[in-house]
């Protein structure tokens, strides 16, 4: 379905293995200088404890200096969700087919990003 208008704020069309490629090119400043990379990762508005939005992003104070970062979507019948950790260079891209995929997000984040992970739900459900 093509939009026949257009709007800043709307659907990517793409898949888990070129979202992944973009994600890792990001991580490693292959798309942006280091400078804009830094500023998109700076909270410009704090929204709850340990939590801000950024330039594009979600951004969840971890404490020690580590953040993480995310960005979902969703529309009928589907459910995003990217959450990277620049530190350590780990991130997780999770594309679901159903309107309550995003119940699956919590233990794919616990299992693959561990204790950062943990923290992220903690801040994100609290």
């Amino acid at each position: 379905m093509k939009n026949s208008r257009p709007n800043a704020a709307d659907d990517l069309t793409t898949s888990v293995e070129d979202y992944s490629r973009f994600l890792i090119a990001l991580m490693n400043n292959g798309l942006l200088s280091k400078e804009v990379f830094e500023e998109m990762k700076t909270g410009q508005v704090k929204t709850k404890k340990d939590k801000y939005f950024g330039l594009g992003f979600e951004i969840y104070d971890l404490g020690s200096g580590r953040i993480a970062l995310s960005h979902g979507g969703m529309d009928k019948g589907v459910n995003t969700l990217m959450v990277m950790l620049p530190e350590t260079k780990q991130g997780l891209v999770i594309f679901t087919n159903g309107d309550d995929g995003y119940k699956i997000y919590e233990p794919l984040i616990d299992q693959y990003l561990g204790e950062a992970g943990k923290k992220l739900v903690r801040i994100e459900t609290e």
